[in-house]
């Protein structure tokens, strides 16, 4: 009698392999391995969780197989549900990524080891007494240096852990343990909100009324809904014409239909503004997934989500991994927005895996923006999406009226380079004089954009990345928005040591008191990521600003989408050319993007908004078209270029990056891997390069970079397959000198 073939699984397990490895399932846990269900297997001499993306008939030749020690899961409720599953198959074919990175993303960190919610952690915080008066406690607790430095950051920013505080004190773990033995500071648990039970049925408040342009774009919405088929559709809208009113209604359809629903966001600042839309509609039956999140709240939310507990997700990009059942809608608002793309291995766009995962769940999927992306459009154009316009205001209101100033005329007017024109500073003063509030956008951080030197001409550049060094005035420190580096003003330059060295550019902190200088009365703030390095400092800033707290608002991209602040009538844009300059076929579309956003947060309410862009090309075709917030002429000229040039999305794209110290080394390996991928591509993918990377040099590597495209993608991923198959390890994995990003968002 032959014996019964042994149980196999495929299982991808937490290592940069290329493939799951092939596992035997013990007699014992017959029935308990399934596809999506986490499994504890042997890897090398440890354990590691991973998980069962599907089963075998058939061993591997010449591996002498393990066991499954455990299964985490059961089988009628994986971990990865099957549309999820299928989703980060998907994700690793497609972009080259070992299938355990995709599980990894897919999986928050609290819930892949698999056991329970992770332990709440001891948070520090002030004494009573310090809190009380935190000057006295300065002077006579904290009898060091390092000490004062801890206590002085415990009292500034919110309770954290020992390690996390010294962290960000700049300071070594015993001034932590020293002051809590003094009594200085006391240890409290964490505390986890716990979330409320999920409602019956979903309280509804009165929807306002519909245009007809959104009434047209809710029925054909819900129409699709209910065959349970796949279907995408684009809802491009103005700024302020309810784009989030068309997703409330299709989602309440969806969810009368018995079926989840998930929102997507580009970034954690955009989560809690819709989060309370959606509770304001539906109630607090919601989860929030991001990863501000601390590791307690993303397990608990994963949890209430993989056990139908909830039936609406919101969240970032990594919440396109919420292992709803079967979501009968997915919404990607602002998609467009460049974060949706993951920037380290797996280096996915959430975007684009939100269609496949609607695929895959049979869902309706969502792509709402002002501003569509030309991937968008063109899905549009090929028959593979539909296309729904909102071109009016709600309520009627009209469309900011945009003024571009010449900065080349101001800077001969005023003999030197001053962040506000006299314009914009004119503007801003009647603005705040009639009530009303103002935002101000620079796209860069900092004080000054880089100490030059008028002897030697050179600028203080960062040592280990090829960019200029940025002034903050805040802190007094040079720092390297790449690799971190920082280091205090010098005296000299380092190149010639001659002492004259000149601020040239500007920041947003000069910015902000460019503003102060104008107004001196008004109460003014800045968001950029050096202010907002939390959620929640992030959330209170906003908030502040909603409640007329703030005048005027100075900050990065941060500001320029997503935000409903209806007493703001004016807009200020400086240097709002600045990014065409980047060395990237997208920097037209940013710019585009960019600016239309921003104009799009003034003369929200009932009073009309102004713009005032300030750029030293007034006349350029994109300043042009974002000035008419014209999208039509923009898209059609834009996409002419892209199909010109063979750039996406007329074409599949791969930036391949080769890295080393050594820069010879970098140029050779690069040239062999170009003349492999010639030869895989067999005539019919386009390689480019090698050659030097426009950012030469990054965290003390140099950079070469090859650019491959094909017109499929089925033959640019057949060709990258075998180019990089002979550079793989002994384990199978990539070298760590090779950077491979498919469909990559910035060339840099």
């Amino acid at each position: 009698m032959s014996r019964a073939a042994p149980l196999l699984a495929q299982v991808a397990v937490p290592a940069p392999l290329p493939e799951p490895l092939t596992y035997r399932v013990p007699e014992v846990l017959a029935g308990r391995v399934g596809p999506g269900v986490r499994v504890r297997v042997p890897l090398g001499r440890r354990q590691v969780v991973g998980v069962v993306m599907g089963m075998a008939t058939r061993p591997p030749e010449g591996v002498r197989l393990r066991e499954i020690l455990e299964a985490l899961d059961e089988v009628d409720r994986p971990a990865l549900p099957a549309d999820l599953l299928a989703t980060v198959e998907y994700a690793a074919r497609y972009y080259l990524a070992p299938p355990g990175e995709v599980v990894r993303a897919a999986l928050p960190a609290a819930v892949a080891p698999g056991r329970g919610a992770p332990p709440r952690r001891k948070l520090l915080v002030p004494a009573g007494e310090v809190a009380a008066d935190p000057q006295a406690a300065l002077d006579r607790l904290a009898r060091t240096p390092a000490r004062r430095k801890l206590l002085a950051e415990a009292l500034a920013g919110p309770p954290r852990t020992a390690a996390a505080l010294a962290r960000a004190a700049g300071v070594g773990a015993a001034a932590a343990t020293a002051l809590l033995r003094a009594g200085v500071l006391t240890a409290q648990m964490e505390s986890v909100p716990v979330p409320p039970p999920p409602p019956v049925d979903f309280p509804v408040k009165p929807p306002p009324h519909l245009s007809e342009a959104q009434a047209r774009a809710v029925d054909a919405f819900c129409g699709w809904l209910e065959p349970r088929r796949y279907q995408a559709g684009v809802l491009y809208g103005v700024t302020g014409s309810g784009k989030t009113e068309v997703y409330l209604r299709v989602a309440e359809r969806c969810l009368a239909l018995g079926r989840p629903v998930l929102f997507l966001v580009p970034e954690i600042a955009l989560a809690p503004g819709l989060s309370r839309a959606l509770a304001g509609r539906f109630g607090e039956g919601l989860a929030v997934l991001h990863s501000g999140l601390s590791d307690r709240q993303r397990h608990e939310a994963w949890q209430r989500c993989r056990q139908g507990r909830t039936r609406i997700v919101v969240g970032a990009r990594s919440a396109l991994f919420a292992p709803l059942v079967r979501p009968g809608l997915i919404v990607v608002d602002e998609e467009h927005d460049g974060g949706y793309k993951q920037e380290e291995s797996p280096r996915y766009h959430a975007r684009d895996l939100a269609l496949v995962r609607g695929r895959e769940a049979e869902a309706v999927v969502l792509l709402g923006s002002a501003t569509p992306s030309l991937e968008a459009w063109v899905l549009c154009e090929r028959g593979k999406a539909e296309l729904h316009r909102l071109p009016e205001r709600v309520g009627g209101a009209s469309l900011a009226e945009v003024e571009i100033v010449d900065m080349r005329k101001e800077f001969a007017r005023a003999g030197e380079d001053r962040p506000l024109s006299a314009r914009l500073a004119e503007a801003l003063e009647a603005t705040l004089a009639r009530g009303e509030q103002a935002m101000i956008l620079l796209n860069r951080r900092g004080y000054t954009r880089v100490l030059h030197c008028r002897a030697c001409g050179q600028g203080v550049g960062c040592p280990a990345c090829s960019i200029s060094l940025t002034w903050h005035q805040v802190g007094a420190r040079l720092r390297c928005h790449y690799c971190g580096y920082n280091a205090p003003r010098p005296a000299a330059c380092p190149t010639c040591a001659s002492p004259h060295l000149a601020d040239v550019g500007y920041g947003t902190q000069r910015a902000e008191e460019a503003v102060r200088e104008v107004v001196p009365e008004a109460r003014v703030d800045r968001l950029d990521r050096d202010v907002a390095r939390s959620p929640r400092r992030l959330g209170e800033l906003l908030g502040r600003f909603a409640r007329g707290e703030i005048d005027v608002l100075v900050g990065t991209q941060m500001i320029a989408k997503g935000h409903d602040f209806h007493r703001v009538t004016l807009v200020g844009v400086l240097s709002a050319d600045m990014t065409l300059e980047m060395p990237d076929f997208r920097a037209g579309e940013r710019t585009f993007q960019l600016l239309t956003q921003v104009a799009g947060r003034s003369g929200r309410g009932e009073r009309p908004g102004k713009v005032v862009v300030q750029a030293f090309r007034p006349a350029h075709p994109v300043l042009a078209a974002a000035a008419r917030q014209d999208y039509d002429t923009f898209v059609k000229r834009e996409w002419h270029a892209r199909r010109t040039q063979h750039y996406p999305p007329d074409s599949a794209l791969a930036n391949l990056i080769v890295r080393d110290e050594d820069q010879a080394l970098a140029l050779e390996r690069a040239g062999s891997l170009a003349a492999r991928l010639r030869e895989a591509g067999e005539g019919r993918v386009a390689v480019v390069g090698p050659g030097i990377a426009p950012l030469a040099r990054l965290r003390g590597l140099w950079r070469v970079q090859i650019l491959a495209r094909a017109r499929k993608r089925s033959r640019l991923a057949t060709a990258l397959a075998r180019a990089v198959a002979p550079l793989r390890r002994g384990d199978g994995a990539l070298p760590r000198w090779l950077m491979l990003d498919v469909d990559p968002q910035q060339l840099l």
